[in-house]
């Protein structure tokens, strides 16, 4: 008999942008795809409304290429195991308590941060209390909780929530292919930042950082990758207003694989100078294209060692003087385990729900 895995994804089948949460989601489905099969187990997408669904609606190239999303949808009581990989207001908390209550149904959820409720001031007005009661109500249906790393572990801890389901802390990581270290640039300063643009990334600090380089004298180049996310219109105004917009400053909303993968091949220096974050896969990521990367200090970013990683303190100054010393910098070679790959949180995602299916009914 198949065992059916559904995937709650009335939220991601209408993602555009192969970025952040929702490739999390494709990259996952993919790698369960090709772990449970041998076990004889099914991934296939889902709505926990109790309506007949429709298929799922394809909007970007990178959606026509999950394997699970393209399937036909389930009906949550036909799956044996639920994913909720995405926290969404979609999900249908009430009905999967009430089918919970009715047989066993293991559920795995999954948190990529807390800061809209640790730093409401980062994000649109309302969202603490909104997301407050999202997690909560995800905490109140989860037998298990993966979280990317051990910073958000702790912060859920600090709130003094009471915690049922069983934590699971697994780091996130690259799509890409392991590649050797860039060759010496010498003097070239070909700067890489990946991330929606939101008040928390910041963007204003590397464009700051940027002109300080340019005013130096130096002929630096930046490349922004990601869409528009929230609070950000006085982001993209200067953005767009930038003297050497469409030449040394270029902005590329939507990003695909090929996309992010040429142009980690053309720079020289990766930066990520977030003031908070979950994970931040673009870590990973740019370690795993050879580039060395600077980092703001923060403690999630030293979860896991890795040379060729730079960190500096939130100014303007410090990102600067740490882009100078990455761009004169020789990165060390990595080995295959020292990058975190995607394929192994698929496996991590796969060992949680082998252990439930197999346990005695």
């Amino acid at each position: 008999m198949t065992l059916i895995v559904g995937s709650e994804v009335q939220s991601y089948q209408h993602s555009v942008a192969p970025t952040g949460v929702p490739r999390v989601l494709h990259e996952t489905h993919r790698h369960l795809e090709e772990v449970l099969a041998a076990d004889g187990i099914d991934v296939v997408p889902v709505s926990t409304k109790d309506v007949d669904s429709p298929a799922p609606r394809i909007v970007g190239e990178f959606l026509s290429l999950d394997p699970v999303v393209a399937k036909p949808w389930a009906q949550l009581d036909d799956v044996d195991v639920l994913l909720l990989l995405e926290p969404s207001p979609l999900v249908d908390f009430g009905r999967v308590v009430k089918v919970k209550r009715q047989r066993r149904l293991p559920v795995i959820a999954m948190i990529n941060d807390l800061m809209p409720v640790q730093h409401p001031e980062w994000f649109q007005s309302g969202a603490d209390h909104h997301y407050r009661v999202l997690f909560q109500q995800i905490l109140h249906v989860a037998d298990h909780l993966i979280v990317p790393s051990h910073a958000v572990h702790r912060d859920l801890q600090t709130l003094g929530w009471t915690i049922r389901p069983e934590i699971h802390v697994s780091h996130l990581g690259t799509s890409f292919p392991q590649m050797p270290p860039r060759a010496d640039s010498g003097e070239r300063l070909d700067l890489l930042y990946v991330s929606t643009l939101a008040p928390r990334k910041g963007h204003d600090r590397l464009l700051a950082a940027f002109d300080h380089l340019r005013a130096e004298g130096k002929d630096p180049h930046l490349t922004l990758v990601g869409r528009v996310g929230w609070e950000v219109d006085d982001l993209i105004e200067r953005i767009r207003t930038h003297p050497c917009f469409g030449n040394s400053l270029r902005w590329i909303e939507h990003g695909d694989d090929a996309c992010v993968r040429a142009l980690m091949t053309q720079a020289t220096v990766a930066v990520l100078p977030a003031e908070g974050e979950g994970f931040g896969l673009f870590l990973e990521e740019a370690l795993s294209a050879g580039l060395p990367v600077v980092v703001t200090d923060l403690p999630v970013f030293r979860e896991r060692e890795n040379p060729n990683v730079f960190f500096v303190e939130q100014s303007v100054e410090a990102l600067t003087e740490g882009i100078m010393a990455a761009g004169r910098a020789t990165p060390e070679p990595l080995g295959p385990a020292q990058v975190r790959t995607m394929r192994a949180f698929g496996e991590d995602v796969a060992s949680i729900i082998l252990s439930e299916v197999r346990q005695p009914i």
